[in-house]
């Protein structure tokens, strides 16, 4: 048989030993020398032989983990189960024997506190994982019309013909000078389908620039007589509104045209449609509310005199029924939080033979109000 590791009795006994040899070995000291000499280092000798001994025995039955009693220690290495690591700082316990959680070091709104095993965590989560893949369908999208605008051809036209491979909705293209508009022009028969759907359909709050379900489109002699665009405004629509601010978008930098800088420097606007590229003159811009039906596609006289004495300014532009008409159509809270107002700019069509060149816009100080009160 083997012989087994040193019991815990075995060294107390063995100590007694060595302090009697000890002893005995002072009292022969001072005759004896030698013998004295002798005794202490038996006495060594045996405690050093005791020491090793009583540490194997305790690694055969396997140190404590980090935090756990010896006893616990002692049952995990009986059963075959390795003891479980101590949790990190930070870490939060499920309950449960074998699993811990950290939480995420970027936290989403309303996780910090909860249970990482509740429901309500892991909704959570679900919902900033479908946060990030929005934001990440949003840079697509916005990467993917930035590369159509690059290559679409020399022409809006062209880029009118392009964008139509992609959604066969977009009709036209508009453009202004002095602002970021300059975007395709989506035509559905229903006027709201676009009101929340962006240019590849998908659903945007900013929308696109959408028209009329009855516009025509085509060639110069072929559109209505009053094409009417719209594009929302959520940002730019105080009585004061700012220019040249990157994140107005759609028609929100239209309502710069509230100054009359602005319309002197910007006096063209510039549609497209797969046929043709197009030049308009702007002769009016001015506040309205929603009673006054200038977006009616047929146009007509009355639509030209009440933009004329409405519009904040005089533009010295002859304009008259038989001329085509672009009508640009935004929200504003310009005359207070009601929402039964719009701003609109209108400009006609560059007639046969006319060229662009520089002319007169002053302030029109007696202009009619909206009435949105």
């Amino acid at each position: 048989m083997g012989r087994g590791p040193v019991s815990p009795e075995k060294p107390i006994f063995l100590g007694a030993v060595c302090c009697a040899a000890f002893a005995g070995g002072a009292w022969f000291g001072m005759k004896k020398p030698v013998l004295s000499f002798v005794a202490l280092l038996l006495c060594a000798a045996l405690l050093g032989g005791c020491a090793p001994r009583q540490r194997a025995a305790q690694a055969g039955r396997g140190a404590p983990a980090s935090g756990q009693s010896e006893a616990g220690a002692a049952t995990s290495a009986v059963r075959g189960v390795r003891p479980m690591a101590a949790a990190q700082p930070g870490a939060q316990s499920s309950g449960s024997s074998d699993v811990t959680f950290t939480p995420l070091q970027d936290q989403p709104d309303g996780i910090a506190g909860l249970d990482p095993t509740s429901p309500q965590y892991l909704e959570l989560l679900q919902q900033q994982a479908a946060d990030l893949q929005d934001a990440a369908e949003q840079r697509k999208l916005a990467a993917a019309t930035a590369a159509l605008r690059k290559n679409a051809g020399k022409t809006y036209s062209a880029r009118v013909r392009q964008w139509q491979g992609v959604n066969p909705d977009v009709k036209a293209w508009i453009r202004v000078p002095g602002t970021n508009i300059d975007y395709p022009v989506c035509y559905n028969s229903n006027i709201d389908y676009y009101l929340h759907r962006g240019y590849y359909g998908e659903y945007s709050t900013n929308g696109v620039v959408w028209t009329n379900g009855d516009t025509r489109f085509g060639t110069s002699a072929q559109i209505s007589r009053n094409t009417v665009l719209y594009g929302h405004n959520w940002t730019n629509y105080s009585a004061e509104p700012r220019v040249g601010d990157p994140n107005d978008i759609m028609f929100a930098q239209l309502t710069s045209y509230h100054y009359l800088s602005t319309a002197q420097a910007n006096p063209y606007l510039y549609y497209s449609t797969a046929n043709q590229d197009m030049v308009f003159k702007v002769f009016a811009c001015f506040y309205t509310e929603l009673s006054f039906d200038y977006i009616n596609s047929a146009g007509g006289q009355y639509i030209l005199n009440e933009a004329r004495a409405r519009s904040r300014f005089n533009f010295d532009v002859d304009v008259n029924t038989s001329d085509k008409i672009l009508t640009l159509s935004t929200c504003t809270r310009a005359y207070g939080h009601t929402s039964n107002q719009r701003f609109v700019v209108m400009a006609r069509l560059l007639r046969s033979g006319e060229k662009i060149s520089p002319y007169s816009i002053t302030e029109n100080t007696g202009n009619k109000e909206p009435s949105v009160w």
